[in-house]
Order: C-alpha cells, then structure tokens, then sequence
C-alpha cells in the first residue's frame, strides 16, 4: 500500500516527566530544538500537560502534504527507585496512545538509549558528553546553548535517520525482499 504523505519531519523527544527535549527535522536536517517544562505540581498533571504540549507542536509542523513522525528514548530502568520510572513509562504509554489517535501522525518509534548511543557514538556505553560532542561537530553547533534533553533529542532524531537509510539501503539493494 503507497503511503499517501510523506513522513519527511520528524520530531525527536527525549521523554521526562518535568522536561521534555524535542529536535525537528524536516527533509533530514536538524532545523530546530525545544525545550518543554512542566508547570504543574502533580506528576499526572505534568504528563498530561506535557503530552499536550508535544502534540500542539506536532500540529504546527504537519501540513496538509506531509506528516509528523514521532520518535522518542524509550525509557530504561536501572536506578534503585520504582517511582521516577512508574511516571516516565505512564508518560510514554500516554503519548504513544494520544499519538495513535492524532491527525498529523504518521508513525510513532521507541529506540533504547543504548542503541542509540551505539548509532551516533559507535558504543552503546559512550557518556553524554561524547554523544553530545559527536552531534555538536555533526551539526557544526558548538556555540549552541541547549539544555541536554534537547541534545538527547538531537541523538533519538539523529539515530532515526541512520535507521531510514539502512532500511532504504536494504530495500533497493535486494528489491525481493519482503518489508
């Protein structure tokens, strides 16, 4: 079946339940960052806040030819607390579902934090820091003064696109396959 719109921006969220980074980028170039804070006391109010906020942006950014994909950090457990994590999944269970139900929305993807860093950094282990000096020199934006969520987006949209082109790669040099 032929899609009927391009899926050409795609808007990268690195989740969180008080601050969500966001990256867009539209024909493969990273052509904007954002930074959402929530306001509310309660955790539930923050995500519903925050999901809210992630979709007005989606709407501003589809058109009537192309649509939005979302793709995000799926969250990883490793501390000792349940708490944090409880929240993060909630959050990312409501945006995947709110985003199902979105007008605008072509595709919603998950990658894990270490497949991310092992795409832009070469090891699923690289620090923040290497992964953010990577991208920096990427994107020849060394003076940008962005919070690390955002530039944890910049690494998810970044990650995507790698993924696209693989898959691309792999349809036109064995045409018989099967996606």
């Amino acid at each position: 079946m032929a899609e009927a719109m391009k899926s050409d921006i795609i808007l990268a969220i690195d989740p969180g339940t008080r601050a969500v980074g966001l990256a867009v980028f539209i024909d493969g170039e990273l052509r904007d960052t954002e930074l959402l804070k929530a306001s509310q006391r309660n955790t539930q109010d923050r995500m519903v806040g925050l999901v809210n906020a992630i979709f007005e942006y989606a709407r501003q950014l589809a058109t009537k030819d192309r649509q939005v994909a979302l793709v995000f950090e799926d969250p990883q457990y490793f501390g000792s607390g349940v708490r944090p994590i409880v929240a993060l999944y909630q959050f990312v269970g409501a945006l995947v579902t709110v985003a199902r139900l979105q007008v605008g929305v072509s595709t919603v993807t998950g990658y894990a934090e270490a497949s991310i860093k092992n795409g832009v950094a070469g090891r699923p282990n690289a620090t923040k820091a290497e992964v953010q000096a990577i991208l920096r020199h990427e994107y020849n934006r060394h003076d940008d003064i962005i919070s690390e969520d955002e530039w944890d987006a910049v690494a998810v949209g970044t990650y995507h696109l790698a993924v696209r082109r693989r898959e691309r790669n792999d349809k036109t040099s064995n045409p018989s396959a099967s996606y």
